[in-house]
C-alpha cells in the first residue's frame, strides 16, 4: 500500500473542489485504460512530479521569506490609510527595523543563515506600472493600495525572486472597495535551474445573471538542475476554476457577504518530464451541510498523457462516514466497465480517513 502522500494523485477525482485545469468542458470520449492501468499511470505522474519536488532547492529565498514573514508587523498597521515607505534595515540588538531614510518606494534588508550569513533585501516599487489609489475601508479612512506593483527578493545582491502585481479593484455603489474584481500575478522564486515560476495567476469576482462568480486560472512551473543536466527537469501545474452562486452585498460598506456555492467548474494539469495528467469536470447541487458534505459531479474526465483514461459521473458524498468516499460517483473505464470511486479506492488505495477529512474540511 503506498504512503498517504503518495495517494494525492490517485484520488485527484474525489478532491473535486480543490483543483482545476480546463477552462471549457470536453467534448465525449472513450476511456481507453482499465482500472489496474490508471492507477499505474497515476502512480508514474506521481513519481516523475517527485523527480522535480524532492530534488528542488530553494533554501535560501525561503530561509529569507520565513524569516522576514515573522518581522512585518511594523509595515502592516491596520490603522495606517497609506502603504509603507522608506528603506529599512534590521537591527538584531534592538529586534526591530531602524529607518535609513526617506523613499516612494519601500527598501528593507535583513541577515539570515547560520553559520553562513547572508543578506537580503525586499525592495517594493507601489506604483512600477500603475499609479496608487484609494478604496473604501468600512471604519476607517480611505486605504491606500497598489494597481500595478512589483516586488523584487535579493540575496547576496542576486535576484532571487520577483513579484508582478497588476489589480483592479470592485467598483460598488458605495464605490471603489477593498475586494479585487480582477487580479494577476506574475513571478518566480529561485535561481538559476532552481525555481518555481508563476505566469500568470489570476483570481476575478464579477456579477451577472443573478449570481456572483469566483474565478481562478494560473499555472504554476517548478525546474530543478540539481542532477547536473544540461537542462531542467520540470514539472508544471495548471488550473481553471470558476464558482457560482448568489451573494448578498453589506448595505453600508457594499463587501461582498453570504456568498453560496451553487455551480461551476473544476479541473487540474499536471505535466512532467514523462507523463502527464488532466482532470476536468462540472459541478452543481453543492450542499454544504457539515455532517453530509456533497457535490453533483458531470462530464468528468480524467486524462493521462493526453488520452482519456476514465469518465465519471454521479455525487461525490460520504454517506456512510467511512475513510473511502464517492459510493455514488461512477467510474467509467475502458470497454465499458463501471465502478463507484469507493470501489476504486478500496481495490487500489490504502484507507484515505486524511482525505475524508479534507473533503469534510471543503464542503462545511
Amino acid at each position: 500500500m503506498r504512503p498517504p502522500l503518495q495517494l494525492a494523485l490517485s484520488t485527484l477525482l474525489a478532491m473535486t473542489l480543490l483543483l482545476a485545469s480546463c477552462s471549457q468542458a470536453p467534448s465525449a470520449a472513450v476511456p481507453s485504460l482499465d482500472p489496474a492501468q490508471t492507477q499505474q499511470a497515476l502512480d508514474s505522474v506521481s513519481d516523475d512530479a517527485s523527480t522535480v519536488t524532492s530534488a528542488i532547492n530553494l533554501s535560501d529565498p525561503v530561509e529569507a521569506l520565513t524569516l522576514l514573514a515573522g518581522r512585518t508587523a511594523t509595515f502592516t498597521d491596520v490603522g495606517s490609510a497609506t502603504l509603507p515607505r522608506g528603506d529599512y534595515v534590521w537591527t538584531e540588538g534592538a529586534s526591530d527595523w531602524t529607518w535609513l531614510g526617506a523613499s516612494d518606494d519601500l527598501g528593507l534588508d535583513w541577515d539570515f543563515g547560520s553559520p553562513n550569513r547572508h543578506t537580503a533585501s525586499l525592495d517594493v516599487n507601489w506604483d512600477a506600472s500603475a499609479p496608487t489609489t484609494t478604496v473604501l475601508v468600512a471604519g476607517r479612512p480611505d486605504q491606500e493600495v497598489p494597481q500595478g506593483a512589483l516586488a523584487t527578493l535579493s540575496v547576496d545582491a542576486v535576484e532571487v525572486g520577483r513579484l508582478e502585481a497588476q489589480v483592479a479593484w470592485q467598483d460598488t455603489t458605495c464605490g471603489t472597495i477593498l475586494e479585487p474584481a480582477n487580479a494577476v500575478f506574475r513571478g518566480y522564486l529561485g535561481q538559476g535551474k532552481d525555481r518555481v515560476a508563476w505566469d500568470p495567476i489570476e483570481l476575478r469576482i464579477f456579477e451577472g445573471d443573478g449570481a456572483t462568480t469566483i474565478a481562478t486560472r494560473g499555472a504554476v512551473t517548478a525546474t530543478s538542475g540539481a542532477h547536473g543536466d544540461t537542462s531542467a527537469t520540470g514539472l508544471r501545474v495548471d488550473w481553471d476554476v470558476a464558482v457560482r452562486g448568489p451573494s448578498e452585498r453589506d448595505a453600508s460598506d457594499c463587501t461582498l457577504s453570504d456568498f453560496t456555492p451553487q455551480d461551476g467548474h473544476v479541473g487540474f494539469g499536471v505535466a512532467g518530464s514523462q507523463r502527464s495528467l488532466g482532470f476536468y469536470t462540472r459541478f452543481s447541487d453543492v450542499n454544504l451541510a457539515s455532517f453530509a458534505p456533497s457535490v453533483g459531479l458531470s462530464g468528468g474526465r480524467l486524462s493521462i498523457d493526453g488520452v482519456v483514461a476514465v469518465t465519471f459521473e454521479g455525487t461525490l458524498d460520504n454517506p456512510d462516514g467511512d475513510d473511502f468516499p464517492g459510493e455514488n460517483l461512477i467510474l467509467t473505464f475502458k470497454g465499458g466497465v463501471q465502478m463507484s470511486l469507493e470501489a476504486f479506492l478500496r481495490k487500489h488505495t490504502m484507507p484515505v480517513n486524511q482525505l475524508s477529512g479534507l473533503l469534510r474540511y471543503v464542503l462545511r
